[in-house]
């Protein structure tokens, strides 16, 4: 079992604390699904969550999902001590609601774990409801359950949404709807139910079963967008989980990245929170530039800093925003724990010069610590695409790279700062301009026919002609250099030449392998001290001996 760390543990607190309704419903739900997960609150702790959760059960005016939701937290942690007399109250004070009282009954069969009938605050609730909702944490053996039958065409909501609990919760017993069909059988059928809130316990059934698949799902998920906003977030998460062709997982993320459903958007986001697989990158990092709801990029994030370690631009994106989103700093924090982002980030701090004065030789530290605030700096920004219908290419190995040899170089004469920009469409290109404030502009990708290829909305492919870029650069100004790391790209070099005093070019097609090792090289030597002409030189020199003459021979400069 995994504990769950104090910071985690006190952002809880935070938001059962001060949190709205909706945070507060969030937290109980991460807090569920933890224990569920096998994971827990240290002892010191626990008394103090405890303490939060029961203190909503019993508020006046308190939103119905934030008192079902701590009632299934208590559920799984609760101690009978202390949380008895809460819950044996909340149950009175909300009689006759079906969802407050199948959460109240689950809690009190987990806790007690005797046999139903010796708990007597069951006696107000009806059978159907409090025998659903023992089977959720209470052993089959410890109720009686030879008159338990479920009806899809006859009963309630009410009770078929607590039967796919049970399911969901991998607690069901053999044939819990009828002794002919199995659980999944109906499972299938119950998707196409009429009401939302039966198709969306029915998809999650699918999703958290261990002994559904995709088979006992009986919706499509070509049909996605015509369902209701719950049902498809339900859809979407379970997408991101379980699909097994990861382009068609990957298109499926892609797809609910733009749909115009807050509520889907939010279950796509929860679904690919703990899934990384190679490529996702590409579309989660425009999805969180575009995004605008809070708590959608909040789980986004995590995600992002919990696979930072697999994902050079992962890294990247995370560092950026801990530094300009001092809002998502914890949720960053908490996604990349046990990742080296997290060291580092806790590490990291802006000394000044006084800073220095309690070090064993502070004049020499002072020194050089002037000095290396004192080097001249240059501002690279990358503009990196790589649109879905283009082959794909290892520009986050490119990016690694060049980070990784600055960070190399001893005693280094010029600051290079780098700011990658991923996934660039044509209609941020010259934001990311205005906003870096670049010396040198480059581009990572592919380019053909005097254009270099960028992103639409949709995130295909779309050109970027010499003229349009020439006269952006120009009109930008302050540029220095333009490096144009792609295919037959030399010809824009020779447009964009007239406002630039350096640019480089391809005049070919550019080998992978080689167009990391020009760009690592590259700019090492600008950190150097090195100038544009010399650095692309010593950039060419390292693609012959370690690509050949062939590649070398590619790259072209305009000084």
């Amino acid at each position: 079992m995994k504990k769950i760390s104090e910071q985690q543990v006190a952002l809880f607190e935070f938001e059962l604390t001060r949190g709205d309704a909706k945070a507060k419903k969030v937290a109980l739900q991460q807090i569920s699904a933890a224990y569920r997960n096998g994971s827990y609150i240290s002892g010191d702790r626990i008394s103090d969550i405890e303490g939060r959760i029961t203190s909503l059960l019993l508020v006046v005016g308190q939103d119905l999902k934030v008192v079902r939701w701590a009632l299934n937290t208590l559920a799984q942690l609760g101690r009978w001590s202390t949380c008895q007399n809460y819950i044996e109250k909340a149950l009175s004070l909300y009689e006759g609601n079906p969802e407050i009282e199948a959460a109240g009954v689950a809690a009190l069969c987990r806790m007690l774990k005797v046999h139903t009938r010796d708990i007597e605050a069951l006696g107000q609730i009806p059978p159907a409801i409090w025998k659903l909702a023992a089977l959720q944490t209470s052993s089959a053996k410890n109720i009686d359950l030879g008159d338990l039958r479920i009806n899809i065409q006859r009963d309630n909501k009410e009770i078929l949404k607590l039967a796919l609990i049970v399911i969901g919760l991998n607690k069901d017993i053999a044939h819990l709807f009828d002794p002919r069909h199995s659980n999944g059988t109906f499972v299938r059928e119950l998707c196409r139910h009429d009401d939302a809130i039966v198709q969306q316990y029915s998809v999650w059934a699918v999703t958290e079963n261990n002994n559904l698949t995709l088979e006992h799902l009986g919706l499509s998920f070509s049909e996605i967008e015509g369902l209701r906003p719950n049902v498809q977030s339900k859809m979407y998460q379970l997408a991101a989980q379980r699909v097994p062709d990861l382009r068609d997982r990957l298109d499926l993320i892609a797809k609910g990245s733009y749909s115009t459903s807050a509520e889907a958007r939010e279950g796509l986001a929860k679904g690919v929170r703990d899934v990384y697989f190679d490529g996702v990158e590409e579309v989660i990092i425009p999805w969180f530039q575009q995004e605008s709801v809070p708590g959608i990029r909040k789980v986004l994030v995590e995600h992002v800093a919990a696979y930072s370690d697999d994902c050079g631009p992962y890294a990247d994106l995370a560092r950026k925003i801990y530094d300009d989103e001092p809002d998502l700093q914890k949720k960053i924090l908490i996604g990349a724990e046990g990742t080296r982002l997290y060291g580092e980030l806790k590490a990291a701090q802006q000394p000044d010069l006084l800073s220095f004065l309690d070090q064993k030789d502070d004049l020499v530290a002072l020194l050089n610590a002037s000095k290396a605030m004192t080097i001249p700096k240059i501002t690279v920004c990358m503009l990196l695409a790589a649109p879905r219908d283009e082959i794909r290419l290892r520009l986050d190995q490119e990016v690694r790279d060049i980070a990784e040899k600055i960070k190399l170089v001893k005693g280094p004469k010029v600051s290079v700062e780098i700011i990658p920009e991923w996934a660039v469409r044509i209609s941020e290109v010259t934001d990311h301009l205005l906003n870096a404030r670049p010396n040198v502009v480059h581009f990572s990708g592919h380019g053909e026919g005097g254009a270099i290829m960028v992103e639409n909305e949709v995130g295909m492919s779309t050109p970027l002609n010499a003229d349009g870029l020439s006269a952006l650069i120009e009109a930008i100004g302050n540029i220095d250099c333009v490096v144009l790391n792609a295919c037959f790209s030399d010809s824009i070099g020779i447009v964009l030449s007239k406002h630039v005093s350096c640019v480089i070019g391809c005049g070919d097609t550019i080998d992978d392998d080689a167009a990391v090792i020009f760009g690592r090289s590259f700019y090492r030597s600008l950190a150097h001290g090195r100038s544009y002409t010399e650095a692309y030189k010593i950039a060419v020199a390292e693609v012959l001996a370690q690509a050949g003459p062939d590649e070398a021979g590619k790259y072209r400069i305009h000084s």
